[in-house]
């Protein structure tokens, strides 16, 4: 029971409700959404995408080999780096390419095409195909928030303007794009025209002044589409390539064409920065035709790539990167020609991702739930909730892959636990659904629950009386021996109160007698009122000693009987009950206090309310108060000595 002084809603409580967010709003979210409920199989959008969640630890060793081989290839150590990943599904090879693409993003430290397998479906126009692979790659978002052919554009722009004026200041990619954006389309194609013919001055090893053209006209966001189109190999509308100086191959050249044009973008990119070509997909089903099969075609490009690219003039170089299960690298590339083989993977063997998640599985659920409460502006009380971390790393030790982990997250996240406002709630109506029935005569029963109700009241004010303290013994204990069950201690207009509250639902003489004299005596216990609290039905016969003191306690000391009534002592019954298990049911006492309070349980009850109204420190006026043993009777009611008749049964 809590003390006298009881302050339920420690410091410690309060700095936590206001760091971590309720269960309840936690709950709510993880019911509207599931974060793991998704597309497991990274493809495509999430290759580029922003927000794919990554444990930088898991693989890490082949991040490490990859950007080595980058800073490699920048500090012009070598030209052509290659190397294959393997890894089982689910392993997290995309994961990776995805970790690559967006750490030279953030970092602006290289360009980056991704090359799905798949995407190869005609045997005839497989150079087409990479032609417009790469150009999706340029479309892609780079840094400095702008596509990466913007920003290749802003480079090779402010390379030219500072080569001819070196005292020229340069333009962000920002501010290119948006000068272009208000300038009218005239005033573009002049600025255009300068800035190609300056750049053919400063870089007169560059053979092909249309694709410079192109780069520099995806600058201007209206015309970034047909740029991007026409540096894919497709076709433009005549009028569009007049307005854009640019000419139209014949389809029929598209092939022929589009190898020559793929190296030339190329070349032209690795002068301002290193590039990173990732191979994916490899083991995809196979295409109806039977004559494409994927792997070769990747072997193929990547030898070709490797081939033409050394001998280059390559200012940064490239590292070209083949992902693929072991069984793929096993049962097809390793069948290839020695050279075939060697492009793929240089003079190593292949780079293997980890086969489980073991000790990551903590970090990687940490990482795909960050982005899940931040969005929702929540504190989970863990960073892996509604998960416990012995939970995962017994998951861990299972030797799942990061697919399996995720999979089983997916099936499994749902609310860890109840609010604990919903767990009183439920356990509140439980409590209430149970009838009253003998326990409606348990004095020391009905007390408690009585006594509970005016304990989380205390520092209130009701009906003019500010509860101060409730004394759950009242002493001398020699002297009460429990008739009085409990004692409320407060003010009422700046005067003491103190009421001693006795629960007596007995039908023995003796009992009744015994409670309603110790209730009279108020200089023993140290009362300014006494209460009797007893069903009006339950008359006292009027022969009866009881019925002496009843008299004395109502009228000569301006004590009360307070019709206990069942339908007002059961919510504080219930209440009671669900308190009394509060650490079984992983509730505190500082929930159980917030749902009374929310509820007013307690200080909207009548009960309560009876027993504290009405102490104005006069006698009070007497009405029906006793039966006699046939019936009701009555006691002295022509006893008007003033105040309230709201003391006795009937009057209330």
């Amino acid at each position: 029971m809590p003390s006298d002084s009881t302050e339920y809603l420690t410091t410690e409580i309060v700095m936590a409700r206001d760091s971590v967010s309720s269960i309840k709003a936690l709950n709510a979210a993880i019911a509207s959404h599931n974060p793991f409920d998704r597309l497991l199989a990274v493809r495509d959008p999430e290759i580029w995408s922003q927000g794919l969640p990554d444990v930088a630890a898991l693989n890490g060793h082949a991040t490490g080999a990859v950007f080595e081989a980058l800073e490699r290839v920048r500090a012009g150590k070598a030209k052509v780096i290659s190397m294959a990943i393997t890894g089982t599904a689910g392993t997290g090879k995309s994961h990776l390419i995805h970790r690559i693409r967006h750490r030279l993003q953030v970092e602006g430290s290289g360009l980056f095409v991704y090359v799905n397998a798949n995407h190869f479906n005609e045997v005839g126009l497989m150079r087409h195909e990479f032609q417009q692979i790469l150009a999706d790659s340029l479309k892609r978002s780079g840094s400095y928030g702008v596509l990466q052919c913007q920003q290749l554009a802003t480079d090779m722009v402010n390379g030219a303007i500072k080569a001819l004026t070196p005292e020229a200041k340069g333009f962000t990619p920002l501010e290119l794009v948006r000068k272009l954006t208000v300038n009218n389309q005239p005033r573009n194609q002049v600025w255009v025209n300068q800035v190609t013919e300056a750049f053919f001055k400063t870089q007169p090893d560059i053979s092909d002044p249309d694709i410079v053209r192109a780069l520099i006209w995806t600058l201007c966001n209206a015309q970034t589409p047909f740029a991007l189109k026409w540096l894919a190999g497709k076709v433009l509308a005549s009028w569009k390539a007049d307005e854009l100086g640019l000419p139209n191959h014949s389809w029929e050249d598209r092939e022929y064409v589009a190898w020559e044009t793929v190296l030339k973008i190329l070349q032209l990119a690795s002068k301002y920065y290193p590039l990173v070509i990732c191979f994916d997909d490899l083991d995809l089903g196979e295409n109806p035709d039977e004559t494409l099969r994927r792997e070769r075609v990747v072997a193929s490009a990547v030898r070709r790539l490797a081939d033409t690219l050394r001998f280059a003039h390559l200012h940064y170089g490239v590292v070209m990167i083949t992902a693929m299960e072991p069984a793929t690298w096993k049962k097809k590339i390793q069948t290839f020609p020695p050279a075939l083989v060697t492009s793929i993977s240089g003079k190593g063997a292949p780079i293997e991702l980890c086969e489980n998640v073991g000790d990551w599985i903590v970090d990687l659920v940490t990482c795909w739930l960050q982005n899940f409460y931040a969005e929702r502006r929540l504190t989970p009380p863990a960073p892996i909730y509604p998960f416990d971390a012995g939970q995962l790393r017994a998951l861990g030790r299972e030797k799942l892959v990061v697919r399996q982990v995720l999979e089983w997250c997916a099936q499994n996240f749902r609310p860890a636990e109840l609010d604990p406002q919903e767990k009183l709630e439920r356990a509140f109506e439980g409590a209430m659904a149970v009838e009253i029935g003998e326990r409606y005569s348990d004095n020391s029963l009905l007390a408690g629950a009585l006594c509970f109700g005016f304990q989380t009241l205390v520092g209130q004010t009701v009906e003019g009386v500010t509860v101060e303290a409730v004394a759950g013994e009242v002493k001398p204990k020699s002297a009460n021996r429990g008739y009085i069950q409990f004692k409320i201690i407060g003010t009422q207009n700046g005067e003491a109160v103190k009421i001693g509250v006795a629960v007596l639902q007995d039908d023995r003489r003796q009992t009744l007698a015994a409670g309603l004299k110790r209730l009279t005596q108020y200089e023993t216990f140290d009362l300014t009122g006494g209460c009797l609290v007893r069903d009006a039905d339950r008359a006292i016969p009027a022969g009866w000693e009881a019925c002496g003191y009843l008299h004395r306690l109502v009228v000569e000391l301006g004590g009360k009987w307070v019709d206990l009534k069942a339908k007002d002592i059961q919510p504080l019954v219930a209440i009671w009950s669900v308190y009394q298990d509060w650490a079984e049911q992983k509730l505190s006492e500082a929930d159980i206090f917030e749902f009374i309070a929310q509820r007013r349980l307690t200080v909207d009850n009548a009960l309560i309310r009876g027993i504290l109204r009405g102490w104005n420190g006069e006698v009070a006026a007497v009405g029906k108060a006793v039966g006699d043993a046939g019936g009701a009777g009555e006691l002295a009611d022509t006893a008007e000595i003033g105040g309230d008749r709201d003391f006795l049964p009937d009057l209330m």
